[in-house]
Formats: C-alpha cells, structure tokens, sequence
C-alpha cells in the first residue's frame, strides 16, 4: 500500500495497483515520488530469494514501472535515465518538472541508490 495526497483527499478509497496508481498520477499531469522500503528486512530478502529474486529486481522493476507510466524525468539527485549527470537533469528535470511529469524515486537503501544511479 501507499499514501497519496491525489486519490485520497476527502474519502477512503480501496487501494489500487502500483501501476494503476502511476497510470492515473500520470494521466492527471501529477508528479509520482515512490519509495522503495525494507530492502534489508530479513522477510522480504527470504521471500525474495524464494522466488530466485533479490532487491535489484524490485529496483528495477519500481523504474521500469515509471518509464512505461510516461514519467520523463526521473530522478535519484541526478537523473537516473541514462546517468548524463547534473547539466542533463537540470535540462530535463526542470521540464519535468514543471508539466508534473517527474518521479523521483526514494531509498534509505544504498545499494539501491547506486542501482539507480547506474541505469
């Protein structure tokens, strides 16, 4: 589950999909600031590897799901599309920015901080 300040002003309403949240976010020209947590609880690395995943793939799979909503700045400090560094996220970031199109992706989870620095 997640908070959202878009879906749930006034009323309760049943919780949504991951990607049915990113596609109404998206679709409404809002900004999406997803946080990926407990990437070091012991329950969810064992269920993880239960199923021959680990963080990464849940990494991934959290900036995949942003790319295919639309969002075209995403950004961990610099911006984690292709990496180009400080000039290329202010140039694409503050566009982003401004059409409410940017997601910004959080951790407390180094490891994944860097697996999104990276892409």
């Amino acid at each position: 589950a997640f908070r959202s300040p878009y879906i749930a002003t006034s009323t309760c309403h049943p919780i949504v999909s991951f990607n049915d949240y990113l596609k109404f976010v998206s679709s409404h020209n809002k900004s999406a600031i997803p946080e990926l947590k407990d990437t070091a609880s012991d329950p969810l690395t064992e269920f993880l590897a239960s199923e021959g995943k680990n963080i990464y793939f849940l990494a991934d799979l959290l900036a995949d799901r942003l790319l295919e909503a639309g969002f075209s700045g995403m950004g961990f400090g610099l911006r984690a599309l292709g990496g180009g560094g400080q000039a290329e996220w202010e140039k694409v970031g503050v566009t982003a920015v401004l059409e409410g199109s940017i997601a910004v992706m959080q951790t407390f989870d180094a490891r994944v901080a860097r697996r999104w620095k990276s892409r």
